[in-house]
């Protein structure tokens, strides 16, 4: 919603920004022409104010064209001034995670970090990371798997990032948003540890996922 209030504040800008210049540009080019059927540059007794239309005619298309031009060029550098300054803003002030803030990618993310967080390291610790969609989802029990792992002596934690339907895409973006969500300190112990990543390839969707 954020964004699309300052698009249209842009565009408003924009659009003021021209009617004034293309106002000031009329305004100079009518008094030029005063001017000059006046004679010498010397300044006359000034005539009644006409109407725009008559106006424009004793101007003539030349002289209309003459004053637009540079106008119009005005226009379009303050317009590309302008949206580089709103995209430079939305940038660091509208950062990209705020756009998925509370969908399930970003909540399955956050408790995957959390449980992270809750598994104190050990010497030795494996870290198994399984991604996938619905087949990970419903046939994995990430939870389960832990259990019977440290029950065998085996010092293991692990994060299941699968999300039901979630196509290849959104896969990635999921394994993204845990990945920038981890700490220096997450990183230094994933790399401490013997991180397996276990990915999910289902016969008939992962070999050619764009004709299911």
């Amino acid at each position: 919603m954020t964004i699309g209030v300052l698009g249209t504040f842009l565009l408003l800008v924009i659009a003021l920004l021209g009617r004034w210049s293309g106002s000031a540009k009329l305004t100079a080019a009518n008094g030029s022409a005063k001017l000059t059927a006046n004679g010498s540059g010397k300044l006359g007794v000034d005539h009644p104010v006409q109407p725009t239309a008559e106006r424009s005619a004793e101007l003539g298309p030349t002289q209309i064209a003459a004053a637009s031009s540079p106008a119009r060029a005005r226009i379009i550098l303050i317009g590309i001034g302008v949206l580089l300054l709103w995209m430079i803003g939305a940038h660091f002030f509208l950062p990209l995670s705020l756009a998925y803030r509370g969908t399930p990618s970003a909540q399955l993310a956050a408790f995957c970090i959390e449980h992270l967080h809750q598994s104190p390291p050990v010497p030795g610790e494996y870290i198994l990371i399984i991604e996938g969609s619905s087949v990970t989802t419903r046939g994995v029990d990430g939870a389960a798997l832990e259990r019977s792992l440290r029950a065998a002596g085996i010092p293991v934690t692990v994060i299941q990032l699968s999300l039901s339907g979630a196509n290849h895409l959104e896969r990635l973006q999921l394994l993204q948003n845990f990945a920038n969500s981890l700490s220096s300190s997450d990183w230094q112990r994933l790399r401490a540890s013997r991180l397996i990543l276990g990915h999910e390839v289902q016969a008939l969707y992962d070999r050619d996922p764009l004709l299911t």
